[in-house]
């Protein structure tokens, strides 16, 4: 699946509107993150990792690389301690990061990665974010 930034709001907002958090700027919360983080993840394809294995040959085309790794608490988490670092206070605080975290886990985990490789033919494997910049996709916001 492509990162699609209307899919990762509407996961956002389920999230949120799952957890009560239903003020009048939700969904505008959600497509702000969405679209941000799609755009980041679009025009850094340096960001994923690959790890591949299959049978030796001149160039294969990749169609199903899933990435992995992505873990919503350790997101949210990241979130809420820099919130508050910021001075950011507020009782659905952790609420709110929750739900980020989730959908953005969910649209992610869905993405496959295509392309082209050298070396190998028919084969398969896994990607994996080996680094976001965070005051980037913050900036982004």
């Amino acid at each position: 699946m492509p990162i699609v930034p209307q899919a990762m709001s509407g996961l956002i907002f389920m999230n949120e509107t799952g957890v009560a958090l239903t003020g009048k700027n939700t969904k505008d919360i959600a497509d702000a993150v969405a679209q941000a983080l799609s755009t980041y993840v679009l025009t850094n394809p340096s960001l994923i990792s690959f790890f591949l294995s299959g049978t030796a040959g001149p160039v294969g085309n990749l169609t199903s690389v899933a990435v992995a790794g992505i873990i919503p608490q350790g997101m949210s988490s990241l979130m809420l301690t820099r919130a508050l670092s910021k001075g950011l206070r507020g009782r659905s605080l952790k609420n709110l990061f929750d739900a980020i975290s989730i959908g953005v886990s969910l649209h992610l985990s869905g993405m496959l990665v295509t392309g082209l490789t050298a070396g190998i033919a028919v084969g398969s494997g896994f990607g994996k974010f080996t680094y976001i910049n965070d005051l980037v996709v913050s900036n982004m916001l």
